[in-house]
């Protein structure tokens, strides 16, 4: 009987790690969630002139530019109207503490 006990014991703490490391990839893999930014080209636009609206005063265009051509596969500067390209990314709002003040 003492080792029936015993085994149920050591199942049960098997299964508790087991929830709690599952428990925690879930977490960490919320934690990673970014909401995508996307732009539709207009006529006229250019990278730099998206760039430019995009991009924060802390922020180098010539970076941003760089990155909007790395995420989005653009070798050359021409764009096509109606294109919808990926400009960054935002974390997801579930990653913000709720305020309940």
């Amino acid at each position: 009987m003492k080792k029936l006990y015993k085994y149920r014991r050591l199942a049960g703490i098997f299964l508790l790690a087991g929830a709690v490391a599952i428990g925690t990839h879930t977490q960490a893999k919320d934690i990673n969630k970014q909401d995508e930014i996307y732009y539709v080209v207009q006529p006229g636009d250019t990278l730099w002139s998206i760039a430019s609206k995009h991009c924060t005063d802390e922020e180098n265009i010539l970076e941003f530019i760089h990155s909007i051509k790395t995420k989005n596969n653009i070798i050359s500067a021409n764009l096509n109207v109606g294109q919808k390209i990926k400009i960054g990314s935002r974390p997801h709002e579930s990653q913000f503490p709720k305020n309940e003040n």
